[in-house]
């Protein structure tokens, strides 16, 4: 089993806010022969933590916006920079899930826009070795060119579903592959080449 870093979403509960992380990314992880490192929304705990684990891969987990759509600067968009940073300077692999690729996205400059239709639905993905049925939980995506990534689907009205650039050691989808019932084994193939595990 491999050590892989996942970022926690924020939420707020009577006022005090929580990092936490789906359940359904332990089952997931697990039949990718992944331990899950769970990473606090605070630079010093995860960057002692990423020191101390010295993790295998990085994912860069979905839920809610990252600054660049919100325009709100939380403790995660912090953290999820400097793993990123972290990732490029030990040469690990990073993988991008809804919001982590959307924030792989901002870092390079490139802008998300609302998109209609990938709010809680399901729809196709196409490219040129692709052809599947996804989930989709997004309000915003991009479309066209994305930076130094090459696009390897995309929706039918053309939003980049999943785009990578191996040489940096990085891929990022737009579905959650933790949602789906039943676990798919193209995700789970997807994650372990993406992680390198």
């Amino acid at each position: 089993m491999h050590l892989v870093a996942i970022t926690s979403r924020e939420s707020e509960i009577f006022g005090a806010v929580h990092d936490a992380i789906e359940r359904s990314w332990f089952e997931f992880l697990s039949l990718c022969g992944v331990v899950p490192v769970f990473l606090p929304n605070d630079v010093n705990a995860a960057s002692a933590l990423l020191r101390r684990c010295e993790p295998s891969g990085v994912i860069l987990s979905g839920g809610g916006e990252i600054f660049e759509i919100s325009g709100e600067e939380t403790s995660r968009d912090s953290v999820e920079r400097f793993v990123v940073r972290w990732a490029e300077e030990n040469s690990k692999p990073i993988l991008g899930v809804c919001r982590g690729m959307q924030k792989l996205l901002a870092m390079e400059g490139v802008v998300s826009v609302p998109v209609g239709g990938h709010i809680a639905t399901r729809h196709r993905i196409f490219g040129p070795d692709v052809d599947r049925e996804v989930n989709s939980f997004h309000r915003f995506g991009a479309k066209g060119k994305v930076g130094r990534y090459r696009v390897r689907a995309e929706a039918a009205d053309g939003v980049v579903e999943w785009m990578e650039d191996r040489n940096a050691l990085r891929t990022a989808i737009m579905w959650h592959p933790e949602r789906e019932q039943p676990i798919s084994r193209e995700d789970i193939d997807l994650v372990r080449d993406a992680l390198n595990v």
